[in-house]
């Protein structure tokens, strides 16, 4: 046990001194925040009048970039190797439990992913403008022949 209280870097640590001599809640702990942010930049750039080039930068877990300690998570691994005590005995003539310490508790292993950067480049088509304009002409002409239609008598 005193290993698990002498090591500062533990995450179990305040954990156990605090709830020592009583029995702990269970998922009690706390982990720190611990938080990724991803970053895009684009700009772009107009070819025609429907048609448009764009160019990318993706950084996916920036704050790695900016520091090697940051942007990563530490979890405390499965449940097996976070129990504190485990049972290995009981004593009937005095009706106490013997216990082994886990020292590995608290122990956190530093996962998740560098940052990387992603380059993109797109040209697009504004193909749509195109399809309004003929749709609109379309339309304007069948309401053109329906009121032709609806005027009986008058010749073109």
């Amino acid at each position: 046990m005193e290993r698990v209280l002498s090591n500062p870097d533990n995450r179990a640590r305040d954990y156990v001194i605090i709830n020592l001599g009583s029995i702990a809640d269970r998922d009690g702990g706390e982990n720190p925040f611990s938080g990724i942010f991803d970053l895009r930049f684009t700009k772009d750039f107009k070819i025609t009048k429907t048609n448009k080039f764009t160019l990318s930068v993706d950084v996916f877990n920036f704050s790695n970039l900016l520091n090697k300690d940051w942007g990563r998570n530490f979890n405390l691994n499965t449940f097996s190797t976070q129990t504190l005590l485990f049972v290995t005995g009981f004593n009937h003539a005095t009706k106490e439990y013997t216990y082994r310490v886990n020292e590995n508790v608290g122990v956190q292993q530093a996962n998740g992913t560098p940052y990387q950067i992603q380059i993109g480049a797109r040209y697009g088509f504004l193909i749509e403008i195109l399809i309004m304009k003929h749709l609109i002409i379309a339309i304007t002409a069948l309401f053109l022949a329906a009121e032709i239609t609806a005027q009986p008598g008058k010749s073109l």
